[in-house]
């Protein structure tokens, strides 16, 4: 096994499992103390359902790569779905290269992490139904009309496509307001804090996109390998949790609420 693949499946399926079990191990353990104390804190509640998914993302795309690593007769989720036939229009450009397995799930994930952050910053905002996380999720759910082949090779995939990323640039854009309006209008020490969850979603985003090798690492240096993409991407992401854990602290996300 080479070396960049060798270090992108350590750091996929051993280091980053790691990392996002202690995030929703500590998040959990805080939320269950919230509830016993009598006030439920719903940023914990959200970053451990966030924390859960990744963890459980990781698991499973590290053992596919594992698998399709060592076994030489092996599924490429990667490729195209055998019954997909492109049609010579707008709708066979933009919908063509999206029509393979792993991206789709990828862009359904996308949405579900985009969802989860979103949820705790509105509850924090007093958003009670929670709009933009239910549209988000709804946005990324309709990519799973997308396995079905009457509807994949229809000008109908259109729609789940741009929806989808519809679902993650909504999720990207509403974070990043809605942790702009809380650092305004926060103070001293939940300031400071409001600003470590701005650097943690962007470090989160960032190193989770880069990791699934789309060549935006490669483009600066010939040197580097879409492994390679995955090793820098977990690192971007392990200094996004950081962040996370500095930034929303049980005791200074109690007091921001309690207030």
């Amino acid at each position: 096994m080479e070396l960049d693949n060798l270090f992108a499946i350590i750091f996929r399926l051993g280091i980053m499992v790691i990392v996002y079990f202690l995030l929703f191990r500590k998040f959990y353990q805080d939320y269950k103390r919230s509830k016993q104390s009598g006030f439920k804190n719903t940023y914990f509640l959200g970053f451990t359902v966030l924390f859960f998914i990744l963890f459980i993302f990781h698991i499973a795309y590290g053992a596919y790569e594992l698998y399709i690593h060592t076994v030489a007769d092996h599924i490429d989720m990667k490729s195209q779905f055998g019954w997909y036939a492109r049609t010579d229009d707008f709708v066979g450009d933009i919908v063509d290269n999206q029509m393979r397995p792993a991206y789709l799930l990828f862009y359904f994930l996308m949405n579900c992490v985009l969802a989860a952050q979103v949820y705790p910053l509105e509850q924090a905002n007093n958003w009670k139904s929670n709009p933009f996380m239910k549209l988000i999720l709804i946005c990324g759910a309709t990519l799973w009309l997308l396995f079905i082949p009457a509807i994949g090779n229809s000008a109908f995939a259109l729609f789940p496509v741009i929806l989808g990323f519809v679902g993650i640039a909504l999720g990207f854009f509403v974070n990043i307001l809605i942790l702009v309006k809380l650092y305004k209008d926060a103070t001293g020490e939940l300031k400071q804090r409001a600003l470590y969850g701005i650097f943690a979603f962007l470090l989160l985003a960032i190193g989770l996109v880069i990791s699934m090798e789309v060549g935006l690492i490669m483009a600066l240096s010939e040197a580097l390998t879409y492994r390679w993409e995955v090793v820098i991407g977990s690192i971007i992401q392990i200094i996004g949790a950081v962040f996370y854990y500095k930034g929303f602290k049980s005791e200074s996300i109690e007091t921001s609420e309690a207030k």
